[in-house]
């Protein structure tokens, strides 16, 4: 085990903070952990309990995924689209909140953010090139996606991370 909590091994990318404090962790390669930590003293390690997820809880075989919130709630991004995990059957499924092109399995994403009040930003890589989606919420509770503002960015470009500074800059 590396870093201060016991268990963990791979390579975390991503985490975000459930509501009842557990952690969801996006990892490089090796799929989803979900984390219910003890904290302790910082110099020793802090014990965990450590639910593993990959390919059996419907998440795709390459493995990275990353973590996040859109509209307030927790959502996975995937090399096979948005996913959302349903408590009930413990798996992943496809997320069609944000329309059609989020949850289409051949549409990888790489990353995504929400300010919390309906404006977003997605990164989505179809087919050879990646693509910068800005999406607001409407006043149904639906997404709208715009692409427009984007058109100029080439299959060169890639996102690795989406930041919002203080203000609401993105």
């Amino acid at each position: 085990s590396v870093g201060l909590v016991d268990g963990i091994k791979e390579q975390v990318r991503t985490i975000v903070e459930n509501e009842d404090g557990t952690l969801w962790m996006g990892t490089a390669s090796e799929g989803l952990l979900h984390a219910k930590i003890t904290p302790g003293p910082a110099n020793e390690k802090w014990p965990a309990e450590i639910t593993r997820f990959g390919v059996e809880s419907g998440l795709p075989r390459n493995g990275y995924v990353r973590t996040g919130r859109f509209d307030n709630q927790v959502r996975f991004s995937t090399s096979k689209g948005l996913r959302r995990f349903d408590a009930a059957t413990r798996t992943f499924i496809a997320d069609s909140r944000l329309g059609d092109l989020t949850a289409d399995t051949t549409n990888s994403i790489s990353n995504f953010l929400d300010d919390g009040e309906g404006v977003g930003w997605i990164v989505l890589r179809m087919g050879p090139s990646f693509r910068l989606f800005h999406t607001l919420r409407q006043t149904d509770g639906s997404y709208r996606i715009e692409t427009s503002p984007f058109q100029r960015l080439t299959e060169r470009f890639y996102m690795d991370a989406i930041f919002q500074e203080p203000g609401g800059v993105t």
